[in-house]
């Protein structure tokens, strides 16, 4: 899938892979030499995590629904840790980022496609095998 990448960086980081015989599957491989895009794998994590806990006893937040609605998202854990309601948390912000921005300006049309391209791809993964609505996403 990165092979379809124009950054230099990956492009080396392939042709070391291959010189040196490491499995391209290998998740630590992926970690190592393509963490930008494993860490933005929450399907394939999830599904490790899976092994270990069950899916009841998971409760998986979207951030940016944090932090849209940090108030509504204190009250689902709430709820899933089966707590009394608390009303007296504050959500003050004291580091508010710029929402707006857009990382993609100056790359290229082709890295730019394949980076939407990959989000939708783990968007329609964790809509199909976790339930979860990744909409948010894509304002």
């Amino acid at each position: 899938a990165c092979k379809r990448f124009d950054d230099e960086s990956v492009e080396l980081a392939l042709k070391k892979i291959s010189e040196e015989g490491i499995r391209q599957n290998d998740p630590l491989v992926e970690f190592i030499y393509f963490s930008y895009l494993a860490r933005g794998r929450y399907s394939k994590q999830l599904s490790e995590i899976r092994r270990w806990v069950p899916a009841d006893r998971l409760k998986i937040i979207i951030s940016e629904n944090m932090f849209h609605d940090p108030a509504q998202t204190m009250r689902d854990v709430e709820e899933f840790l089966e707590l009394e309601r608390f009303d007296g948390y504050s959500f003050d912000v004291f580091n508010p980022g710029n929402s707006k921005s857009n990382w993609f300006d100056g790359v290229s049309p082709s890295f730019r496609k394949c980076m939407e391209d990959y989000r939708i791809e783990e968007a329609n993964a964790l809509s199909k095998n976790w339930g979860l609505d990744t909409s948010v996403w894509f304002r």
